[in-house]
Parts: C-alpha cells; sequence; structure tokens
C-alpha cells in the first residue's frame, strides 16, 4: 500500500508546555498591546494586564480552595474576562467545562451533573437562574462578573495579590484534561467532549505555524461563543498567542460590527 506524504513538514507540538503556558508564550513580548476589546464600550486588556489578571485570579482561587483536578463551569456570554478565569483555573491543574448562557434548565442541570463542576463563574442574572435551577446546591463557590449581594464578585478576586500562586503545580499535556465541552447534539443528547492541553496546543500549533511575535499580528473580530471550541480555541486561544488583538461582540448587532471593524482596523 503506498504511504501519501504531505509536501509540507510535520508540525512541531511542543509537549512540555501546559495550554496557558503556551498561549501566553509570548505575552511579554507584546506587553502593552491591546489583547481583547469589547466591541461595544471599548473597554480593552492588553496581554501584560491579562498575564497579571489571571495569575492574581489564580492566587485568589488556590485561596478558596480550588485544586487540581477540580472543574469550574464558565457560565458566561463573550465577556473580556473570558481568558483570565479560563486560565486561571487551568494554572491550577483544573478542568473548565463551558456552558452556553442560553440553555434550558433541563440542560444546565444535566451539563453540570455531568461535569461535577464545584466552582461556577457567572453573572448575576445567570446566577439567579442557575440558582432557581438547583444546580447550585453542591457548588462550593459561585462567583459572578458584576456586583451581587448573594455572590462574590470576580473583581475581588482580580484584586488579589498574587503571593498564592501555586509553582508546583504538575500538568501532564498529553493525559490531563483542561477543558470539557459540550458536543452541539446533532445526532442526540449533546455529549461531553474531553480535550487535554495538548489537544488544544496541536489546534493551535496547526492553525499558526512558526511567526514573528515582533510583528503586528492584525486584528480579528468574534461574535461567536466561547463555550463553543471554534470561539474558544479557534479563535481566542490561537490569536491570542499569535499576539492578534480580538475585538469581541456579545452579540451580532450590525451597525456596531461594521462600526468595530472601521475604528479597530479589523483584518479577518
Amino acid at each position: 500500500m503506498a504511504i501519501i506524504r504531505s509536501k509540507w513538514p510535520d508540525v512541531n507540538i511542543p509537549e512540555n508546555l501546559s495550554l496557558t503556558e503556551f498561549v501566553f508564550k509570548n505575552f511579554d513580548i507584546y506587553g502593552n498591546r491591546p489583547a481583547i476589546i469589547d466591541g461595544f464600550s471599548g473597554r480593552f486588556i492588553t496581554f501584560a494586564e491579562l498575564k497579571d489578571k489571571t495569575r492574581r485570579f489564580s492566587s485568589a482561587l488556590a485561596k478558596r480552595g480550588f485544586k487540581k483536578g477540580d472543574v469550574m463551569a464558565m457560565y458566561l456570554p463573550n465577556v473580556v474576562e473570558y481568558p483570565i478565569i479560563f486560565h486561571g483555573a487551568a494554572n491550577l491543574g483544573g478542568v473548565v467545562t463551558t456552558l452556553n448562557p442560553q440553555c434550558t434548565r433541563e440542560e444546565l442541570c444535566r451539563f453540570m451533573k455531568i461535569s461535577r463542576a464545584n466552582f461556577v463563574v457567572t453573572s448575576p442574572d445567570l446566577a439567579q437562574k442557575a440558582f432557581k435551577s438547583g444546580v447550585l446546591e453542591k457548588v462550593c463557590s459561585v462567583f459572578v462578573i458584576g456586583q451581587s449581594e448573594n455572590f462574590e464578585s470576580v473583581s475581588s478576586l482580580l484584586a488579589d495579590d498574587g503571593t498564592a500562586f501555586p509553582k508546583d503545580v504538575k500538568i501532564n499535556p498529553r493525559e490531563d484534561v483542561v477543558t470539557l465541552l459540550f458536543s452541539s447534539g446533532t445526532t442526540g443528547a449533546s455529549k461531553g467532549v474531553m480535550l487535554t492541553h495538548y489537544n488544544l496546543i496541536a489546534q493551535c500549533r496547526i492553525l499558526y505555524g512558526d511567526f514573528n511575535p515582533l510583528e503586528d499580528a492584525g486584528t480579528v473580530i468574534n461574535v461567536l461563543p466561547p463555550f463553543h471550541v471554534y470561539g474558544l480555541s479557534v479563535i481566542c486561544w490561537s490569536r491570542l498567542h499569535a499576539g492578534r488583538k480580538i475585538v469581541l461582540l456579545r452579540r451580532f448587532d450590525p451597525k456596531v460590527f461594521l462600526q468595530a471593524i472601521q475604528d479597530y482596523k479589523v483584518s479577518f
């Protein structure tokens, strides 16, 4: 049997890095360049801030008992804090499950049961929805982006001094699951898909080969939800790794979409 080989060389996929180490690899070079911009408000986070805030968030989570093997459910729309929360948990060897903010009560209960999430980050309105569905009864901690009388705000975690950031978390990129995503349910009920650090790094490397981190990588606009693998990995992780600026929209609004393309010189 003939073996057909590509004319292109094999893709080099690092095996000794966690997903966060890989995505953040050149953040010190990117420095104060905007990393993620809220297309509606104009609020943005630089690469340097993203790295610093992620470290603070990891430290705050560690102080609240989050450890390797714990599961963080991100029940959120498109928000600029998404990478901070995701990698804050991943830094500690945790597993992140990303949930559709428009899922039904039944779907939410099923996803939480399957993932065994014991920490949740959400918005105040979605927190109330989750509370009424009864899925928060066995959850250790619930954090919200914004203010709520009943739940701790993510902003308080981001104010952490970073002293509890662990330096000895052992992550096996090939074996350790970093995220549990749920399929679209085309052929039945949604199924949980376990992806390792290595899985997502491989995807990023296939999309982006070698590049010069000193060059401006352009700007991408994103309306896709990060609870889906395309929005999460293909857009967010690979583009941030390559130093691309991401303009994030919570929903598709034609006027805002076109204005953002014009204002931020979107190239993709």
